[in-house]
């Protein structure tokens, strides 16, 4: 199977994540270690992200980023409803689209 167990906690994880999801503590991976098998593991985990997710976070390094783009296309939003038309409630489509995609991140994989 594709999993790894946590040895602190007991939850199931991906057999590509770098932390666990409920303790948030380091996993052990058993194939390679040290900085070569990170960067092997950061490029595995972008391969494996569905296409609407590696769009919507294309260029987006860090959660806090993809974190920025949620509260500015919200105001972007907002902005053009109330300064041009309604048609700007199209932009909160972006908005919930990063959302979507940080919590795809956040429950299958990691950052």
């Amino acid at each position: 199977m594709n999993n790894i167990r946590c040895p602190h906690c007991g939850l199931v994880n991906r057999l590509h994540a770098l932390t666990c999801l409920r303790c948030k503590k380091v996993l052990a991976q058993t194939a390679a270690s040290g900085q070569g098998a990170a960067v092997a593991t950061a490029v595995a985990m972008s391969a494996e992200r569905p296409l609407w997710v590696a769009i919507g976070l294309w260029g987006l390094k860090t959660r806090a980023m993809a974190w920025a783009f949620v509260v500015l296309s919200t105001l972007v939003a907002t902005g053009w409803i109330i300064y041009w038309s309604w048609t700007g409630a199209i932009v909160y489509l972006a908005a919930v689209w990063y959302f979507l995609a940080i919590r795809w991140v956040d429950e299958n994989s990691a950052w």
